[in-house]
């Protein structure tokens, strides 16, 4: 899938101003702040939304390069951007499969489960 650089950069910024300095012990004196019942660590996203906004990311991206391939078979688009645009297709395709095969496994794990 089509990853935002930004937020995941974002993301990273954020937990290595929260991560301790690299050999410094933490302090374990103190225990972390426990979540109340109902609260939960990310309130701006819950899973399905998430998924979805991957999913449509997924799509977009493979509407996209297949406008770019069509681009570059009329002549309208150079090389390069076709290739790239076909490789980003490429890549989500191979994630979201990945995923899918991830969730089948899931599943048949969860239903071999004894009851």
């Amino acid at each position: 899938m089509d990853l935002n650089v930004s937020r995941a950069l974002a993301g990273y910024a954020a937990a290595r101003k929260n991560a301790p300095p690299i050999g410094e012990v933490p302090d374990k004196t103190t225990a972390p702040k426990a979540l109340g019942a109902g609260e939960s660590v990310d309130k701006t996203k819950d899973f399905g939304a998430v998924v979805g906004d991957m999913a449509s990311e997924a799509v977009g991206t493979l509407r996209t390069a297949e406008a770019k391939s069509l681009e570059g078979v009329a002549g309208e688009a150079d090389v390069q951007s076709v290739v790239e645009a076909v490789a980003a297709a490429e890549m989500t395709m191979r994630t979201v499969v990945a995923i899918r095969d991830k969730v089948v496994e899931a599943y048949h794990d969860i239903l071999r489960m004894p009851i």
